[in-house]
């Protein structure tokens, strides 16, 4: 059986407009929301991966600390966590549609609860002739 290829896209700060992820994958197969991180031996700078449905996530299999943003329907951060160790449960983020996991130090504090993020689809041109 083959894993459907997360859709990708940009994490923005809708604020600022700053970019918080070049490389924002959603997650949205149960295959994919189970799998998550884990097992992966780093993720790069620059890397999200959004887990729709989720207001909890663990670190069992997860070999780095990871930051998490966890936000409501609209977008708006419920609760940031930083660093969050291997081996660990986050703490439960009510009201929460969707986790966004991130390398440590993403969220440095500039990310907090109340600041809204915005995932746009990435776009491929048409094709030619079209």
């Amino acid at each position: 059986m083959t894993v459907p290829a997360p859709r990708s896209g940009v994490l923005r700060h809708a604020g600022s407009g700053e970019v918080v992820a070049c490389d924002a994958c959603l997650a949205e197969g149960f295959r994919s929301l189970l799998i998550g991180l884990i097992g992966r031996p780093s993720v790069p700078a620059g890397f999200a991966l959004g887990l729709v449905g989720c207001d909890q996530v663990h670190t069992f299999g997860v070999r780095f600390p990871i930051d998490v943003a966890y936000c409501d329907r609209e977008g708006m951060v419920l609760l940031a966590v930083d660093a969050l160790p291997p081996n660990r449960v986050s703490p439960r983020a009510r009201g929460a549609v969707i986790a966004w996991e991130m390398p440590a130090g993403t969220l440095d504090g500039r990310i907090k609860p109340g600041d809204t993020l915005r995932w746009e689809a990435e776009r491929k041109p048409p094709p030619i002739g079209v």
